[in-house]
């Protein structure tokens, strides 16, 4: 017979230890590399020519550089000049409509002996060819250095309107301006340089006319030739007189017709124009108060270039023993020792009572600078007189 026994639960038994730990799995394949973006402008210096000898009188390329793609750049450079010579620099390039320009960096300025940095400018510019080109009245006399180099130099150098250059650009403030750009009907004329020297008109003097600044509109003023006057009622306090130096410029309309050198003489030199066909200034002398004519102790100083009919930038400078005339930015008559000290007299446009101007010769923006401009200052002057 068979028997039954019944055992006891066999109870859990406890968790064995764990299995060894599996085999790492492989390292996924690295992703492709992105495709490689459009190549950047270059960057630095993209060309440069140093101490180039202008050796003949006419235009002399100095540096060509032909950029590969659309971009910014700026160009500059420095002269030496080794001997006084009436220079300009241009820099030709396409803009990035396609459309050729130049842009004058000296235009034609009388410079001296001496270092003569250039002004770097901004450009944006097409793939074509951006020229530097010197000129030098005389040979041998100016080595350029001239660079193109990437980047914009704060998007170019504008040109400041006259009047901004006039009374913020230069390296003097003028001490008086006189715009004469008055309303017609205008009994005086205001004093723009903030020192309040007001001038006030006699005789027949008529505001509104055209500018005689060929980068604006801005009105002129004109006398009758026999009466009209504009004037201060009493010495300006600051102007130079006596031996201090100054400068004075005006704007000027040459209708083409100078009046005979015997209406105007050679010794006080009333006016604006002198004799066979040349220009001068007066300051108030000795001999007269006449406003912007230049007085030796011998006589007059005339311009030796002829001034052509149409707009003219005239000046005159008095550096305390040497008196020298600017016809557009460009020395005319070279620097002459002037004995004369310059009297305390009260200021006259258009001449001195019976010595005036002749008919038809408007003037405008007339400044008096307390010191000497420098070969800088008319470049400024020309460029914003002339809007290139």
């Amino acid at each position: 017979m068979t028997v039954q026994t019944t055992l006891a639960n066999n109870p859990a038994g406890t968790q064995g230890p764990a299995g060894p730990t599996g085999a790492t799995g492989a390292t996924g394949a690295t992703g492709a590399t992105g495709a490689t973006g459009p190549a950047g402008p270059p960057g630095g210096v993209l060309a440069a020519e140093t101490e180039i000898e202008v050796t003949g009188t006419v235009a002399q390329t100095i540096l060509t550089y032909a950029p590969a793609l659309a971009l910014q750049v700026q160009v500059g450079g420095y002269l030496r000049v080794v001997a006084a010579a009436t220079i300009t620099v241009k820099v030709q390039y396409t803009d990035a409509g396609g459309t050729v320009q130049t842009v004058t960096l000296i235009n034609g300025v009388a410079e001296p002996v001496g270092p003569l940095p250039l002004d770097t400018i901004g450009l944006s510019v097409n793939p074509a060819a951006i020229t530097v080109t010197v000129t030098s009245s005389v040979a041998n006399a100016v080595y350029v250095s001239a660079f193109v180099a990437s980047g914009s130099a704060g998007g170019g150098t504008a040109i400041a309107s006259y009047d901004t250059t006039v009374l913020t650009k230069l390296s003097l403030a003028p001490v008086y301006y006189w715009k004469l750009n008055d309303p017609p009907g205008s009994t005086t004329a205001a004093d723009s340089s903030g020192n309040g020297e007001t001038l006030t008109a006699s005789g027949t003097v008529t505001f509104g006319g055209a500018s005689v600044v060929p980068s604006d509109s801005e009105t002129s003023c004109s006398a009758d030739g026999s009466t009209g006057l504009l004037s201060t009622a009493t010495v300006p306090a600051l102007l130079p007189t006596g031996g201090a130096s100054f400068s004075f410029i005006m704007a000027a309309r040459y209708t083409g017709t100078l009046p005979a050198d015997t209406a105007w003489g050679t010794v006080a030199g009333n006016g604006l124009f002198g004799s066979a066909g040349h220009g001068y200034l007066a300051y108030p002398s000795a001999v007269g108060n006449e406003m912007l004519t230049l007085v030796t102790a011998a006589e007059t100083i005339h311009a030796t270039a002829p001034l052509s009919p149409g707009n003219c930038l005239l000046g005159v400078t008095y550096d305390g023993s040497m008196s020298a005339i600017y016809l557009n930015g460009v020395l005319a008559v070279a620097s002459t020792p002037s004995t004369t000290t310059w009297a305390a007299g009260v200021i006259n446009l258009f001449g001195n009572v019976g010595n005036n101007f002749p008919t038809g010769y408007p003037i405008g923006r007339v400044a008096v600078f307390a010191g000497v401009l420098t070969p800088k200052d008319w470049r400024l002057l020309m460029q914003a007189f002339t809007g290139v």
